[in-house]
């Protein structure tokens, strides 16, 4: 999370979840960002990636793979994911519904962790 305590208020956030089943123990899925508008295309999201990863590289050799899912419309965040050494993994064909009635796909990524030990 990062603070713009000048005006109190929280302008970005990322979070990730660990699954309940033992199978999936060593996944974060669901990694979501969000960065308040304004703010965006300053490196805010970019440090979030990075201290999160280089979290989970330190302090969780017990994670293997860290998985989100984006847009294929959005190309910056894909190329954001894809600089940090995320890889996509397939396509979701039609998932996305756009206001314009049209349809496009999902595209799932994972990053893996040089340091998983299991």
């Amino acid at each position: 999370m990062v603070d713009d305590i000048e005006n109190d208020r929280i302008i970005a956030e990322i979070h990730a979840y660990k699954p309940s089943l033992c199978v999936f123990s060593h996944v974060l899925e669901h990694l979501t960002v969000a960065v308040h508008p304004f703010f965006q295309r300053k490196g805010i999201g970019r440090m979030l990636f990075t201290t999160m990863l280089d979290k989970v590289m330190s302090d969780h050799p017990d994670i293997m793979r860290v998985e989100l899912i984006t847009k294929e419309s959005n190309n910056v965040a894909r190329s954001l994911y894809m600089s940090l050494g995320f890889v996509e993994e397939g396509r979701m064909e039609k998932k996305i519904r756009r206001k314009d009635g049209e349809f496009e796909a999902d595209i799932p990524m994972a990053w893996f962790n040089p340091y998983f030990v299991g």
